[in-house]
């Protein structure tokens, strides 16, 4: 009932929740840069293609590529890695800096404005709410129909295509580029469950190890099917949040202001931490045993096709 007193945890449960808080803060500092230097190098491969294209390989590119990591405790898994880059992986990001120039999605927005609305835009005469990047996926329909029945779709969209409609070699490319982000996004959750399993092998806490069986089974689900239970809508949610945020890039983290003991906020998110302060649904930890990073393979059209 709506005003009613939460439940009280259990200790156990209790405990979890407070250790993941606590290292919430571990996770702020840094910046993405693992999206800036996959993303570059993504649009080095893909020079002369259709700029949707592009994006979206740039797009699965990054989830085949971005660290996969499963911290102590965690049930629902997923992380926005930031941090310091390593120096041994200075020269490429300084090359990826280099390439990335131009090629920013809010300068290839302001291009797209025409000239004389870019100058009374500058003088104030008219402004907007819209912001680039911006977007509000279809949470209910993927939870219900799953990533596969997303790509059938695409599918039987570009069997219809009309080779005769002035506009089918966009509608084309703009569907290949959907299928291409939604496959890259079904990797990444199986590079999760891969993760999951291989730390289960080698745990020896009976508990921990029942966990992250579970875990491995749920990220299999969700790669693909719907979300068939709470815990499954809460993965694959997760999931798509981090997606957006992936494409998005280095955004405001919406999900972790700072906050003092007493509830206020002591300070305004300067870059995406998606991962912080989301509480049990993906919560911040201490670095985990295990890390599973690379993957084989190569925003993205994530929108709703239907």
């Amino acid at each position: 009932m709506i005003g009613s007193p939460l439940p009280e945890l259990s200790s156990d449960a209790q405990e979890r929740v407070d250790h993941l808080r606590e290292q919430s803060e571990t996770l702020r500092e840094g910046t993405f840069w693992e999206r800036r230097l996959h993303w570059a190098e993504a649009h080095v491969q893909t020079a002369g293609e259709p700029e949707v294209l592009r994006t979206a390989k740039a797009f699965a590119h990054l989830l085949d590529e971005v660290t996969v990591e499963i911290g102590e405790g965690e049930l629902i898994v997923g992380r926005h890695p930031k941090g310091d880059p390593p120096p041994e992986m200075q020269a490429r990001i300084d090359e990826a800096n280099r390439q990335w120039g131009g090629h920013r999605l809010g300068e290839w927005a302001m291009a797209q404005i025409p000239p004389d609305a870019r100058r009374l835009w500058a003088e104030s005469v008219f402004t907007t709410s819209s912001k680039t990047g911006h977007m509000t996926p279809d949470h209910q329909g993927l939870l219900r129909e799953g990533l596969a029945a997303v790509r059938q779709r695409i599918d039987g969209r570009l069997g219809e295509v009309d080779a005769g409609d002035p506009d089918a070699g966009a509608r084309i490319v703009f569907l290949q580029a959907a299928k291409i982000s939604c496959e890259g996004a079904s990797r990444f959750a199986l590079r999760y469950a891969d993760c999951a399993e291989a730390m289960a092998e080698v745990e020896d806490c009976e508990a921990r190890r029942s966990e992250l069986t579970r875990i491995a089974r749920v990220c299999r689900q969700v790669a693909h099917g719907p979300a068939r239970n709470f815990q499954e809508a809460l993965q694959l949610s997760w999931f798509l949040h981090l997606w957006v945020c992936f494409e998005n890039g280095e955004a405001s983290g919406a999900f972790a202001p700072g906050w003092t003991a007493d509830g206020s906020q002591k300070s305004k998110p300067t870059s995406c931490s998606c991962v912080s302060g989301s509480s049990s649904a993906r919560s911040v930890t201490r670095p985990c045993s295990r890390r599973c990073s690379g993957g084989q393979g190569p925003t993205a059209p994530m929108a709703r096709i239907g």
